[in-house]
Formats: C-alpha cells, structure tokens, sequence
C-alpha cells in the first residue's frame, strides 16, 4: 500500500508512542502501584533551540539562542538545567529506563514542538516560517532503592553500580554550581570573580567546562567586557563547543581580537577564533 511521504511521518510517530506506551505499562498493576507511592519517578528535561525553517527545510541550533531565551536545557518550568547525558541520578535512587524522546502530544518526528517564542502558549509539530523556537521532552524513569539510607556507603554504590548515570566527580559538581554561585552576585565585578574563585577550586586543570555551562555563566553579566573577562578565565578549560558557545556572547569585534591574542599562537582554538 503507497503511503504519503506526510502520512508515513505521521505513521512513524504513533507507532513510536505506541512503543513508549506500551514499555510503560509492561510492568503491570505492580508498576502503576509503585508509581502511585512515589517509589518510581520520571524525570523530564527539555531541549530547546532558536533558528528558522526555511524551504520546508528547519534549521535550529542551542547556539542561536538569545540571552532572554530559555537555556539550551531546562525543566518544565523555564530553571537551567544540566544536559540530560551529564544529569545524575538521584541519591537513593537507580535508573530503570534510558532517555528517550517524549513523542507524546503534537511533536513532529523528532520529538520538536514548534512556536513563535518560548512564551507562547501552545507549540506545534509543524514547522513554518512564522517559528522561531523548538523544545522537545527528554524523559527517563527511575526507581527507589529499597533499603537506602542516607550515608549508606553499599547503599551508594549500589545505586551507582545499577545505575546508568556517569558518577560525578567533585570538580564537576564545583563546575555545574558556577552559574548558581554567579547568579547570587549583584554587579558584573562580582560575578567575574565568582568565577576566578570558583575555577580557583578545581583539583585539576584538565577539565573542561562544558557549552551549555558557559552559556549559563555569560548569561548572567550584562556589559561585553564582563563576558570577554569571563571567557579568558575559562579559555584553559574551553573545548570547540565551549568556546563556540562563548564567542556567541562576545559582541564586540575588538574584544574578540582580545580575546584571540590571549590564546596560545600554537593552541586549537586559535584556528576557531580566526575563523569566527
């Protein structure tokens, strides 16, 4: 039977919801209890982008978007967040699912909702030349360790041990609480420092800051200078991404020449900075 290539997408998407919920009620009447006392939570995070769709053709990047946006990562609610493959699994608690693409409502293939704003009261999984922003759902689901208590070493080891999250190191942690620490300071001076104190900490110095991190971070200070301060604190710890998402927020021409000659003539990101 000859299907529409419109009919085949829509085909393609309720045969993935048709999975996810099937996989959902696998357990039974004992899943739907243990979900009803709170012993398996699903978390939720949401990816967001800014671009256009051109031709029919979409094209949106976290990196297009504006400092009033949403943050490439967040909760429902609009709060930062960490990206869903750095998020970790709650003390006590163990993954029992992956992340996966929350095909619920009208998303298109991929999981996009599509609107004119993040404000925008409904979202649609089909894209025009009047959206200018996407999100899509990431869920995963866990479950209570039974048994755990806090300060329970086995106990932590377990749920690390069954758990599919990456543990956490503490220079990671002191990373991922730099836009917090920043957030809590008034004046651009204040929070640069927040940030040359909070590098300070780090045990070593082959660590890297990751994109999203730096967006949060820029985010918080308004004058140019400010964020070109910023970035040269952070360029040791800078992947492509990082410093990508860091030129981004730097505005003025002669501030990114300033910034390009504080980069060692024989370092990587030399050749992005030029080219930028």
């Amino acid at each position: 039977m000859d299907i529409d290539p419109a009919g085949h997408q829509l085909t393609l998407r309720n045969l993935l919801y048709s999975w996810q919920i099937a996989a959902e009620r696998a357990s039974g009447r004992a899943a739907a209890m243990l979900l009803a006392e709170g012993e398996i939570v699903r978390d939720e995070l949401f990816e967001n982008r800014r671009g256009s769709c051109l031709f029919g053709t979409a094209r949106f990047s976290s990196y297009g978007l504006l400092p009033t946006d949403l943050p490439a990562w967040s909760t429902q609610g609009g709060a930062p967040s960490i990206d869903r493959m750095s998020f970790p699994v709650a003390a006590g608690w163990e993954w029992i699912s992956d992340w996966a693409v929350d095909m619920r409502g009208d998303v298109d293939a991929d999981g996009w909702a599509y609107a004119t704003s993040f404000r925008a009261r409904e979202f649609t999984g089909m894209c025009s030349q009047a959206h200018y922003v996407c999100r899509r759902a990431w869920v995963r689901t866990r479950r209570r360790i039974p048994g755990w208590q806090p300060g329970n070493s086995a106990s932590s080891a377990s749920s690390l041990a069954l758990s599919d999250s990456t543990s956490v190191s503490p220079n990671e942690v002191l990373i991922l609480h730099i836009p917090t620490v920043v957030r809590a300071c008034t004046l651009d001076r204040q929070k640069v420092d927040a940030v040359a104190s909070s590098l300070a900490q780090l045990s070593a110095k082959d660590v890297v800051v990751p994109a999203y991190s730096v967006e949060a971070i820029l985010n918080e200070l308004e004058y140019d200078k400010s964020r070109l301060a910023a970035v040269k604190l952070l360029l040791p710890y800078l992947d492509k991404e990082g410093l990508i998402a860091a030129l981004f927020h730097i505005s003025f021409h002669s501030n990114r020449l300033d910034l390009l000659n504080s980069v060692e003539p024989d370092s990587f990101l030399r050749s992005y900075l030029v080219v930028a």
